[in-house]
């Protein structure tokens, strides 16, 4: 039951340019939706989750990025334990038509990426790191940003996800497609950075825990519908170096924990 808040964002590519990320999230929940009903007092469960995150400027309009995350997680209450490698990320980003307004420009956004199991983790866990499922990733959206250094930015991603695993008795667990859309606002300058975000992820179908299509450890093959806030920050040590800070919180959901996170990066710009 692990998800981040996305890999992509609005702003341009900037060509030869790299940077690389590596991050820290902390993440708990007491409470989970089986379905919509939310179930209070299960228990603390506890996600450490150490990722890395690179983007290369190929061109002024293309953008390479890709994303490699661990994942430790807890639930001392069952005394279980899981951990390993989760999935990895790649996607490539067209910034498809830029026009210039006189104190603003807009952003048709375009990306095609993947996601593959990065390790052979087990999915019929209640703390399963992963849904184990390989997907194609398509996305589109718009960023606009003033000259001031303001922006909205919306993007919504479609991912085509195959099977996971049954490593059990009985087929391979069917994974939904899913849906997803982030907005942020924020502010963003030579300096710092700041932005507020609401993302909605939304499965195509599935059963819910506990109904009738349910098989026992087929947590894969929820329909899986939530809905997290938060925000992020960033700033410069110097100019090839800089942190930041994040929190997020599930506000709403189906078959998902009802988890908050708070996270911290470290990013090197080559």
């Amino acid at each position: 039951m692990v998800f981040s808040q996305g890999l992509l964002d609005g702003f341009t590519a900037v060509k030869g340019d790299v940077s690389i990320t590596g991050s820290y999230t902390y993440s708990y929940f007491k409470a989970l939706y089986a379905g919509k009903k939310k179930k209070e007092n299960i228990g603390k469960s506890t996600q450490n989750i150490g990722s890395i995150y690179a983007k290369y400027g190929l061109t002024s309009r293309l953008l390479l990025v890709g994303n490699l995350a661990y994942i430790k997680a807890e639930r001392p209450k069952k005394s279980q334990k899981v951990s390993g490698l989760q999935d990895f990320s790649v996607a490539l980003k067209f910034n498809t038509y830029k026009h210039n307004f006189k104190h603003s420009n807009l952003n048709i956004i375009t990306a095609l990426g993947a996601t593959i199991p990065a390790s052979d983790y087990e999915v019929d866990k209640f703390i399963s790191i992963g849904n184990g499922a390989a997907s194609a990733n398509f996305t589109a959206g718009l960023h606009f940003k003033t000259n001031s250094g303001v922006f909205v930015t919306i993007l919504d991603t479609y991912s085509v996800k195959g099977d996971a695993d049954n490593d059990g008795v009985g087929e391979d667990y069917d994974v939904p497609n899913t849906n997803y859309i982030v907005g942020k606002f924020g502010y963003a300058s030579s300096l710092i950075y700041l932005e507020g975000w609401i993302d909605y992820t939304n499965s195509i179908d599935g059963p819910d825990l506990g109904s009738e299509g349910y098989r026992s450890g087929g947590y894969s093959e929820n329909e899986v519908d939530f809905t997290r806030i938060g925000v992020t920050a960033y700033k410069n040590i110097i100019p090839s170096l800089g942190v930041s800070i994040g929190y997020s919180t599930v506000i709403e959901g189906r078959n998902m924990a009802d988890s908050t996170s708070f996270s911290i990066g470290l990013t090197t710009n080559l």
